[in-house]
């Protein structure tokens, strides 16, 4: 059973909520023991597998060390078929909406001046978190994104869906400059090599990207680099390679080695 109303739980415990004005998005929800930062929020977004109670799992008690509430939402394949793009198709309920709208009800809920996400996504999860975070970066404390499959690079020179030129109109306008200064984290497993079922693969994208997740990643943070310091911006993103880790969730998340370094990320960009 979901909760159809959002409530805010009781320090320490969680609440599963399905929320209808959201576009009916399932979101499992933890506040914590000690919440230090009630403008703060910590999302962490699930791979394609959909398996958002491992997510919860993992992030709980991270939660309650950063002292900000927790956001799992779950983006279920019937309603968010192409929740890794936001939407594939204008016709399409739009993920990236969906979760705004939780959170902006969360934002009136508690009567917050402004509320921001430390946003993580595994995967497809990453998919979703580097193009939510394009589209509102003013929502967005600290990006982290582990093993992305691809990317949507902040470069107007490229076409979308790998770049910017020709962004669709109806998914709204993506503010490159803005999320170029966002503090930004990239993760992938040293392993994470394998050109499965579930990676795209183009002659394209593998020329412009690379053929790995490894490459991809590396990537993507080499050309955010790049924008940034055309653009005068100080600031670097990071790249971590995980040794010994391939593409698991629950195995990077046991592996001693993702959470700590999205802790570290996290605190030392604490905004």
């Amino acid at each position: 059973m979901y909760l159809k109303s959002l409530a805010i739980p009781e320090p320490g415990t969680c609440l599963r909520v399905e929320l209808k004005e959201a576009q009916s998005l399932i979101c499992s929800i933890y506040r914590p023991e000690r919440e230090h930062r009630q403008d703060r929020v910590l999302v962490a977004v699930h791979g394609i597998s959909r398996n958002d109670r491992s997510q919860f799992a993992a992030f709980r008690a991270l939660a309650d060390r950063l002292g900000v509430s927790l956001f799992v939402p779950r983006f279920d394949g019937e309603r968010f078929p192409a929740y890794q793009r936001l939407a594939a198709k204008p016709e399409q309920v739009r993920a990236d909406r969906a979760l705004s709208m939780l959170l902006y009800r969360w934002q009136t809920l508690r009567r917050l001046p402004s509320l921001k996400a430390h946003m993580f996504g595994y995967s497809g999860g990453a998919q979703f978190a580097h193009r939510y975070a394009l589209l509102y970066p003013d929502r967005v404390a600290t990006l982290s994104v582990c093993s992305a499959g691809w990317y949507t690079l902040p470069q107007d020179d490229i076409r979308y869906p790998y770049g910017l030129k020709g962004w669709p109109q109806w998914l709204g306008s993506p503010d490159s400059e803005a999320f170029l200064k966002l503090p930004i984290l990239g993760l992938v497993g040293e392993g994470d090599s394998q050109r499965d079922a579930a990676l795209r693969k183009s002659e394209k994208l593998d020329r412009i990207q690379g053929k790995t997740r490894v490459d991809r990643a590396r990537h993507w943070v080499d050309q955010i680099n790049r924008r940034r310091s055309v653009l005068g911006i100080s600031s670097h993103a990071l790249l971590q390679v995980m040794p010994g880790l391939s593409h698991d969730f629950e195995a990077s998340a046991d592996s001693g080695l993702m959470l700590p370094l999205i802790e570290q990320f996290i605190q030392s960009n604490g905004r």
